[in-house]
């Protein structure tokens, strides 16, 4: 399959796909074309990969939120069977390691976005010098509030209260 996109997306369905952003400068070189119309086009296709990548980490969180649903009512039906009771821990490991696991998905998410930002905010400081809105999400994105510190402190707490309450069920529920 081509794409019509200048950035191309490698690895198959099965692998995460990797944007190569440094295929996005070759555009400004293209002489029929003059400066502000390939900042523009430039500007354009960031801003699709950085919609592409909000969307996946809009789908981590859902699948989370999924997740830790799911090993809640597992271990809840697990608890009220007695004969089943004593695995009533293994739906928290699970839900342990999906927190981890979507941990490590939001980072890879937040290294693409950063990396979109830098580079939106590059082309707003070539096309206007009052910058623009790539400027100050990347400015957000370094406090403390941040959107993608949330996300990490929820997931790796997470991880960690599952893990807890996984090993506490092993051992006192057994």
């Amino acid at each position: 399959r081509r794409w019509r996109w200048p950035f191309r997306c490698r690895g198959s369905r099965r692998e995460s796909a990797v944007v190569q952003l440094s295929t996005l400068g070759r555009l400004a070189l293209m002489p029929e074309n003059d400066e502000i119309k390939n900042l523009t086009l430039l500007y354009s296709e960031n801003a699709k990969v950085a919609a592409e990548f909000w969307d996946w980490r809009h789908k981590v969180m859902g699948t989370f939120f999924t997740a830790v649903a799911a090993a809640v009512a597992m271990a809840s039906w697990f608890y009220q069977h007695t004969e089943l009771k004593r695995w009533v821990f293994i739906p928290f490991v699970f839900a342990a390691i999906f927190a981890a696991l979507s941990d490590i998905m939001d980072r890879v998410n937040t290294k693409v976005l950063r990396e979109c930002y830098r580079v939106g905010t590059l082309i707003e400081q070539k096309l206007s010098s009052d910058g623009g809105i790539y400027k100050a999400i990347q400015d957000m994105h370094y406090t403390r509030t941040s959107y993608h510190r949330v996300l990490r402190w929820m997931y790796i707490g997470s991880a960690i209260i599952f893990s807890l309450v996984a090993i506490f069920t092993a051992i006192y529920l057994i």
